[in-house]
């Protein structure tokens, strides 16, 4: 019994021994590499510092988050569509078809609204709200109220009904351009577009989503608006500054590199844990229930920090290459094969087995960029035709090619090329981005789940006036 004992308690202090080793050499080897990380970022300027992503101060009485309607809804206690009288599911059936050249159908809407007293009612009820919003977009700036002190564990903001409060607000701009009621229409849409350039400095990825979803809204009421010829010249002025002023791809690259620096923080906040801590590993989890105290004093044992580490220096290094390095601010570009060639290996290089699940996320981040370099495509494009149709004010006729508007006007977001541009027969025109697929297919536009990256990013105007 003595020797076996003996036996157990050698065998026992063996594998402590060879732990202990494993742990030294894996925990140097993630120092180093987070020390060689460090070093790169710091030689390529590019080391995350927190403060440069903190909005500037902004006065409350300047400040759009700060106006009680719109205060409410960031903090979440009230949704901003409640404000305004509107379900959160009424407004679903909207078809926004600025892409393919289709009004939205008011008539079909007004039926579905029947509950409702119809769209004009619904409308009238939300006019108070409506317009109190369209006031607070009137505000300078905006910082919304986040402790970035205990970052990374701030608080993301709700942002609660934005949505469907701005498809209302679009909504009364095409029911104003159908009454030919341009100016108030007018307003209505610029509203829409000053709450996305209110928004451009706030860093949370959350926010940057709703900035494209409120640009795809508020683009539908001005491609109308141009299809009808109801915007005056200074109007199309205004319009043309408005969208040609955003740019979402310097916008979503801070975001981006913002959320690099929170994932950094987070395989940094499990590296410095206690063992009777129960910290969150950064995406090894699915649901919300914390990992038990064994549970987490195990993984403290038989994990060593170095791993996290280096899973921290993958992470990192996967998103500079999959979701940075595509996007060139300085050129207004982004690069679709590279992105697409990069992500064949999303996930590698991890040394903890969660390498598919961040090879998913990247996938989704990856998603964003499309949207992203779709919606900036679409902002150029509207920019464009506003110049355009200021040109048919003057001359009766838009222009046989684009060089004709003698002024310098915005590049293909793919390839860094001059938009595509054609008169069509009916006296309208098509101009268009190559897309995703970075081929020009003569502007005929993607269709179903492959319109993103399939086929033309389309802007076409027809010669008959709706």
């Amino acid at each position: 019994m003595k020797i076996l004992f003996r036996r157990s308690l050698y065998t026992l202090g063996g594998l402590i021994a060879v732990l202990g080793l494993f742990h030294l050499e894996e925990n140097w080897r993630g120092r180093r590499a987070w020390a060689d990380w460090q070093r790169q970022q710091d030689a390529s300027r590019n080391a995350f510092d927190l403060a440069s992503f903190v909005p500037p101060p902004v006065a409350d009485g300047d400040n759009f988050a700060k106006v009680p309607l719109i205060a409410d809804a960031i903090e979440g206690r009230r949704p901003l569509e409640t404000s305004l009288g509107v379900g959160p599911h009424e407004l679903d059936a909207i078809q926004f078809g600025w892409r393919t050249g289709t009004r939205v159908d008011l008539d079909r809407l007004d039926k579905l609204l029947a509950g409702r007293g119809g769209l004009q009612h619904m409308l009238e009820s939300s006019r108070p709200g409506l317009d109190a919003f369209l006031e607070a977009s009137r505000k300078p700036g905006c910082r919304v109220s986040m402790d970035y002190a205990r970052f990374p564990e701030i608080q993301i903001p709700a942002f609660l009904g934005f949505r469907n409060a701005a498809r209302t607000l679009s909504l009364r701009a095409l029911a104003e351009l159908r009454e030919g009621k341009n100016d108030a229409a007018f307003e209505d849409v610029s509203a829409l577009f000053r709450t996305v350039h209110l928004l451009r400095k706030e860093p949370i990825l959350i926010v940057q989503l709703l900035r494209l979803a409120l640009t795809d809204i508020a683009l539908q009421p001005t491609w109308e608006g141009l299809q009808a010829h109801a915007w005056s010249q200074e109007q199309l002025q205004a319009l043309q500054r408005q969208v040609g002023g955003l740019n979402l791809l310097e916008s979503f690259a801070r975001t981006w590199r913002f959320e690099q620096g929170l994932g950094e923080a987070d395989h940094l906040q499990v590296v410095h844990e206690r063992p009777w801590q129960r910290t969150y590993y950064p995406s090894s989890y699915s649901d919300s229930a914390k990992p038990g105290r064994v549970s987490s004093i195990l993984r403290h044992l038989l994990i060593p920090r170095g791993w996290i580490l280096q899973d921290a220096v993958s992470a990192s290094r996967n998103m500079t290459r999959i979701i940075l390095a595509p996007l060139d601010v300085s050129e207004g570009r982004i690069d679709p094969r590279l992105q697409d060639q990069e992500l064949q290996t999303a996930g590698s290089g991890f040394r903890m087995p969660f390498g598919p699940h961040w090879a998913q996320i990247f996938r989704l981040f990856a998603d964003q960029d499309i949207r992203v370099a779709n919606d900036q495509a679409s902002l150029d494009e509207a920019s464009v035709a506003c110049r355009l149709e200021q040109y048919r004010l003057e001359k009766k006729a838009y222009p046989e090619r684009l060089s004709d508007l003698a002024v310098p006007l915005p590049m293909d977001v793919i390839g860094g090329q001059p938009l595509h541009y054609r008169r069509t027969a009916d006296g309208g025109y098509v101009l268009y981005s190559v897309g995703w697929n970075a081929r020009d297919d003569g502007g005929d536009p993607g269709q179903g789940k492959d319109a993103l990256t399939q086929g033309d990013w389309v802007w076409r105007i027809s010669g008959r006036s709706n």
